[in-house]
């Protein structure tokens, strides 16, 4: 579960990004800070996975504080969001290596990708080697590699993370982990063994068709 802080004076507008981001269920929010100062003290005595950062707080420029944290050797992943749009304020986030930079207002399935692109970022950090397929994920994002209609870059993550080196899965059980229907699982994983990270082994019982169980390929 990735732990996530929310930074953002406005009450209400900090309500409805916390029940986008906790729609999914590899994420959660921590707490709520609604000036930099509470941000500082929440981010010291909580360690965050991930900051939702808003740019203009009561106590200053979320970018500067931001800028302060690298200096300090900080490098807790950050998406932006907000209503910062002048090229000075994106450029400087970008210098800072955010995670992504979202506008208010922003659609839902935008928030999707930003937090389908921290995952990709998260698994990078756990790979020893690289191939250029997983390099486009890192570098580009993975929803900057055209996803299928119907595939969700953090429902993929999390069908992603489920399968071990030990793990041997059917599309049933995918679908119970990650609370969809059968067809949707299967979706998935026949879009990852599409991909190559995937392989199929049927398995006979005594009457009817194989079960086929995936397995992580290699």
């Amino acid at each position: 579960m990735n732990r996530v802080l929310l930074v953002e004076d406005d009450f209400w507008v900090a309500r409805i990004h916390r029940e986008m981001v906790e729609q999914h269920q590899a994420f959660v929010v921590v707490a709520h800070a609604e000036n930099l100062k509470q941000a500082t003290a929440l981010l010291q005595s909580l360690e965050p996975d991930l900051i939702l950062l808003d740019v203009y707080l009561p106590d200053g420029r979320g970018l500067d504080w931001l800028q302060q944290l690298r200096q300090q050797g900080v490098h807790t992943e950050v998406i932006l969001i907000t209503s910062a749009n002048d090229s000075g304020s994106v450029q400087q986030g970008l210098h800072l290596g955010v995670t992504d930079y979202l506008l208010k207002p922003f659609e839902k399935a935008r928030l999707n990708q930003a937090l389908g692109r921290f995952l990709m970022r998260q698994q990078g950090k756990e790979q020893t080697h690289f191939n250029q397929h997983k390099l486009d994920q890192l570098m580009l994002g993975q929803h900057a590699l055209t996803l299928p209609r119907g595939i969700d870059g953090v429902t993929l993550q999390r069908v992603r993370d489920l399968f071990t080196p030990e793990a041997a899965l059917t599309s049933d059980e995918v679908a119970r982990f990650i609370g969809t229907s059968r067809i949707t699982a299967w979706r998935y994983l026949e879009h990852l063994l599409e991909q190559g990270f995937l392989e199929v082994h049927p398995e006979y019982g005594n009457v009817g068709r194989p079960t086929k169980r995936y397995q992580r390929k290699g």
